[in-house]
């Protein structure tokens, strides 16, 4: 399917052998086609961020990735119609045309990888002899019920074994926001530590990572013997590029140099300055006390390249799954609730399509859906978990640029289609733990999107309940 195109840097970059052009938005990002070869951008690019290469029918390609991290030169075909000058008007200029030449940033490649040939032989292993395989069967898992028992079958396995017989644990980045993701990921952690009967003994919020926080869990961890603590670090998708959560560990670590940390199920943001980075790679890199869960097969191969000399790596499902299945309690008022996010994530199009007029459609980011807060941060980030979900039900089916729109929605057992970001954070996830699921599609185009919501509509219409007509009239 492949041959290898260009060399840089000791890495190859394979080229497709088959075409693939479509019409793109010069907000968007550029197509190069020609001599049977095509290179997308997902949008114009910013430095640090990540390109992949579309191959053959637009499919994000599977498993292993091959990172080049500095500028490189690829020499296609101009497109058709193009001018010297036609990069000027792609977004902040990063790609452009000079010579017959673009200026990459950096570029992502993910060729197709095997299936496990035998699953019964899999399902004997234990997990934390194959940590970088652990999604094995996820191309076996047709319904959200087998997605979510799997993903919990994993973490309990790993994490039974990775925490051993430890009765206690302080919980170091928690958080309550009205990403409900965030608040999401935190319960399940909560959630996984009640399942293993752990006592968590402190948590530290992560707005509120303090040294006085930090001195009374020193207090309180030292009260027990250090073997019997475990550090967990909060989750998510901020490994190097947020500021905040990146500090916060960096304070973990000097506060508990000799306990047993790990950080749970993340996924990087290489964002920030050239000094910034290098400082987080160096912090997390070689410590023989830590051990990193990734959630992606792409987070993976990039962890493996950069945090060497003793950092533990494991591939594991993001901590929101560990809520478990949960049954939808609220009837749909749309047909199609869309998600979308208004951040430095969102995917950039510059607007929706159209729907037919007899479908009801609310298009809006759930960070203004906002949530009753709680006595604790624990109790607020329940509510906001929980006013998420409520959020999602409101849709008969759901499009989602959110990750944990598409995970709440396997919770839920919801039909959706995932509209991936530049970073490609839901296609890496999705490739490596949801790729079988049967009622949720991938796209990175907002037509296809309103496309493929209509055909969920159309498979799915008779299971779903109908929608509450008058709750969406206007006095």
């Amino acid at each position: 399917m492949f041959e290898a195109a260009v060399q840089w840097d000791g890495i190859s970059i394979p080229r497709p052998l088959a075409s693939f052009t479509r019409n793109v938005d010069e907000t968007s990002g550029a197509a190069f086609t020609g001599n049977r070869e095509t290179y997308m951008t997902r949008r114009a690019l910013r430095p640090g961020s990540f390109l992949s290469l579309i191959l053959n029918n637009g499919t994000a390609i599977l498993s292993e990735s091959a990172l080049v991290s500095e500028i490189l030169h690829v020499k296609p075909s101009r497109p058709q119609n193009a001018t010297k000058d036609y990069g000027k008007n792609l977004r902040h200029g990063f790609v452009k045309w000079r010579d017959d030449k673009v200026l990459i940033k950096s570029i992502v490649y993910q060729p197709e990888r095997k299936p496990i040939s035998d699953v019964h032989a899999f399902l004997k292993k234990k997990l934390i002899e194959v940590t970088q395989e652990t999604d094995g069967l996820s191309p076996y898992q047709k319904t959200s019920d087998e997605v979510i028992a799997e993903a919990e079958r994993v973490q309990q396995s790993l994490f039974s074994d990775l925490i051993g017989d430890k009765k206690y644990a302080v919980l170091i980045g928690a958080i309550a926001i009205e990403n409900k993701g965030d608040s999401a990921i935190t319960i399940g952690e909560v959630m996984m530590l009640e399942k293993l009967q752990i006592e968590l003994l402190y948590y530290i919020n992560v707005v509120r990572c303090t040294g006085e926080k930090f001195k009374h869990a020193q207090e309180l961890a030292a009260s027990h013997a250090t073997d019997d603590v475990v550090i967990l670090m909060h989750g998510g998708g901020n490994l190097i590029g947020y500021g905040q959560e990146n500090d916060c560990r960096e304070k973990a670590f000097q506060a508990f140099p000799k306990h047993k940390t790990i950080i749970l199920s993340q996924s990087f943001f290489m964002y920030g300055s050239k000094a910034s980075v290098a400082h987080r790679v160096k912090m997390y890199c070689c410590n023989p006390e830590l051990t990193i869960l990734l959630r992606d097969r792409l987070s993976l191969y990039i962890a493996k390249r950069l945090f060497t000399n003793g950092t533990k790596l494991l591939l594991a499902p993001d901590m929101a799954y560990a809520i478990g299945p949960i049954s939808r309690f609220s009837p749909p008022v749309y047909d199609v609730v869309w998600l979308h996010r208004g951040d430095s994530e969102t995917p950039v199009y510059k607007s929706l399509p159209t729907f037919p007029p007899n479908i009801s459609v609310r298009v809006s980011d759930w960070r203004g859906w906002t949530s009753p807060k709680g006595a604790t941060t624990l109790e607020t980030a329940h509510n906001m978990m929980m006013n998420g979900l409520l959020f999602l039900q409101r849709g008969r089916v759901v499009v989602t640029d959110r990750l944990h729109g598409h995970i709440l929605c396997i919770l839920l057992g919801i039909p959706h289609v995932l509209l991936d970001n530049a970073d490609n954070k839901l296609s890496s996830y999705h490739n490596t733990w949801t790729r079988g699921l049967t009622n949720t599609p991938l796209t990175d185009n907002p037509q296809d999107a309103a496309r493929l919501a209509m055909e969920l509509l159309e498979t799915y219409g008779k299971s779903l309940q109908p929608v509450v007509k008058p709750y969406t009239i206007e006095a």
